[in-house]
């Protein structure tokens, strides 16, 4: 049985090959909202005000993720704000970015080290976020993406101290940077896919920095794209075909581009897309 997880990648690689070469997408940044289950248990489990807390910064760490991608003209419509004035797009499609919080959780561990005169408390933020990415025209959805993400931290305190512990706020602002940056990469990966931009020999060079690419060790896709694919029904463009036309591996990353060795080559040039080989695109 195929499972969800192998499904949704495909959904979301399956709507990326428009043609997209000098063309700016106009994206829509819709307010992030949160399933009401997760929002009751997070203060039924008294970590509402986290959770409020990240609610209301992802917004802000998406916008500034999208803005540093440079591959959108992002409009962003706040909670409680009049709707946005049309805005045409010339030459790009008109896409809307939907963001759910699904999973949320703020808790603690204690463990007491009596023979030290020490409490050791390891506080974990967990989130999950599904993005979902809409033809604002047709109101067709064209991807799909979950995101997962925890983080740790670890407080020392002497058990003869009493004074109240003041809970951090950094690490739910690196949670919210962390998820907003790997949603943008999904984004991109489905809008703006990487591409080769240079070859030599048994090595790649790809437009994929260390913000929005690929880490170290990174098996990677290479296609080449092919003929126009029309539905026969209606006539509507389903995108470019994309054929397999070789594997690399990332070697390494810098902060405008990515370098990967070629493990299979059938053909790859310039222009060739790149794709990610995970389970992260859900």
């Amino acid at each position: 049985m195929t499972s969800v997880k192998h499904f949704l990648p495909a959904l979301l690689f399956s709507f990326s090959f428009l043609p997209l070469a000098g063309k700016q997408d106009i994206l829509n940044l819709e307010p992030v909202t949160a399933n009401e289950s997760v929002m009751t248990d997070s203060f039924q489990e008294g970590s509402g005000i986290s959770f409020i807390r990240v609610s209301e910064t992802l917004e802000g760490s998406l916008l500034a993720a999208l803005n540093d991608a440079r591959k959108f003209t992002v409009v962003y419509r706040g909670k409680g704000s009049d709707p946005i004035a049309p805005l045409v797009a010339v030459e790009g499609r008109r896409i809307r970015l939907v963001n759910k919080i699904d999973d949320f959780q703020d808790y603690e561990k204690k463990a007491s080290l009596e023979g030290l005169g020490e409490v050791v408390t390891k506080r974990t933020v967990r989130i999950g976020m599904v993005g979902s990415l809409f033809d604002v025209e047709t109101s067709e959805m064209l991807a799909s993406a979950k995101v997962r993400l925890e983080r740790s931290e670890t407080n020392v305190t002497r058990i003869s101290d009493r004074r109240p512990v003041v809970r951090s706020q950094k690490i739910l602002v690196e949670v919210s940077d962390a998820v907003a940056r790997e949603m943008v990469t999904h984004c991109l990966d489905c809008l703006s896919p990487a591409r080769v931009i240079a070859k030599t020999g048994k090595q790649i060079t790809f437009n994929r920095g260390s913000d929005f690419g690929y880490p170290q060790g990174q098996f990677l896709e290479i296609y080449a794209l092919g003929e126009d694919l029309k539905d026969p029904d209606t006539g509507d463009s389903l995108g470019s075909e994309e054929v397999l036309v070789g594997l690399a591996k990332v070697r390494r990353v810098t902060e405008k581009f990515s370098i990967a060795m070629i493990i299979e080559d059938h053909g790859i040039e310039k222009s060739h897309v790149v794709r990610p080989i995970q389970d992260k695109l859900n």
